[in-house]
């Protein structure tokens, strides 16, 4: 008698034939032996469906879910920090004459919004300077009057004030304040104008680093045998190629940007605060170890 497939040999419920099917009058209800085609085992068995229906990980377990994809896992410390800094230096290389020219512009843009509140200073001298000659007209004396009577009181403060300013008896030149406020919109303007300029240029070096990058690790992979693909996480993969490359991505753009101009920005004020009054500067610079020791303490409790 020819087996049908699915049956034993006598087309009773014997050991499935050639179909791999269970045996026709087997049980298939909770708990019986027999499953679904295609379980290839009990569930959470290997190579067998996991809870739900989900495929089942390497002994039983389930696959990788959201820490398999490398959510909420800690950052791992570089290896060698110093030889992935050079390599990137090295992918950086074509790209140097434009990033010293991103330095160059940073300079510029520097420059001018460090001088603005200078020339602030220049507008507000001129707007006191006739107020009170202003007052001192109305008075009935003069700018060496008042520095004479100054020096009679005592008041040498008073004189040396006096004697720096150039006061004009007409009151407030306002055209002249128009003038000084109007250089010092230009003075800004100039500046963001550089300040966009080394941006624009630095977000061409950071797209074309990047690409670079994605190109270098899309052929490693390309190059990778499937044992390796095999054997780590798909997670890692993942986060290799996107998240580590985004990230030095956005370091490049902006924080290599606004650290090359915060250093600069310091160096400019602190050369025009010595420059305005070398006292003052000696001062303020003592307050700065002092305010870390007190955060320092402060923070540790």
């Amino acid at each position: 008698m020819t087996a049908r497939p699915g049956t034993g040999g006598d087309g009773t419920g014997g050991p499935g034939g050639p179909g791999g099917g269970p045996a026709r009058g087997a049980s298939s209800g909770p708990g019986s032996p027999v499953f679904r085609p295609g379980a290839g085992g009990p569930p959470g068995g290997p190579g067998g469906p996991g809870p739900g229906g989900r495929p089942a990980g390497p002994g039983g377990g389930r696959g990788p879910g959201m820490m398999g994809l490398g959510m909420g896992m800690p950052p791992a410390k570089s290896k060698d920090f110093r030889g992935s800094l050079r390599r990137l230096f090295g992918t950086l290389g074509p790209e140097r004459p434009l990033i010293v020219g991103v330095v160059l512009l940073a300079i510029i843009s520097v420059f001018f919004s460090v001088i603005g509140p200078k020339i602030m200073g220049n507008a507000i001298n001129t707007i006191f300077e006739g107020a009170l000659g202003k007052q001192l007209s109305n008075a009935g004396v003069t700018q060496e009057q008042a520095i004479a009577g100054a020096r009679a009181q005592g008041n040498e403060q008073l004189a040396n004030l006096l004697s720096g300013l150039h006061l004009n008896p007409a009151g407030i030149d306002f055209s002249a304040l128009g003038g000084v406020l109007l250089f010092l919109v230009g003075v800004y303007i100039l500046s963001s104008i550089f300040s966009w300029m080394q941006g624009w240029i630095m977000s061409g070096v950071t797209n074309r680093t990047v690409l670079k990058l994605r190109t270098d690790v899309d052929e490693k992979l390309g190059r990778l045998p499937l044992r390796y693909f095999d054997s780590h996480p798909r997670g890692d993969l993942l986060s290799r190629v996107t998240n580590d490359i985004d990230n030095i991505g956005q370091s490049l753009q902006q924080s290599l940007t606004q650290l090359i101009t915060a250093l600069l920005t310091i160096i400019g004020v602190l050369a025009l605060m010595i420059w305005i009054s070398p006292l003052l500067a000696v001062i303020s610079l003592l307050t700065v170890p002092l305010s870390i020791v007190v955060t320092v303490f402060i923070a540790k409790r």
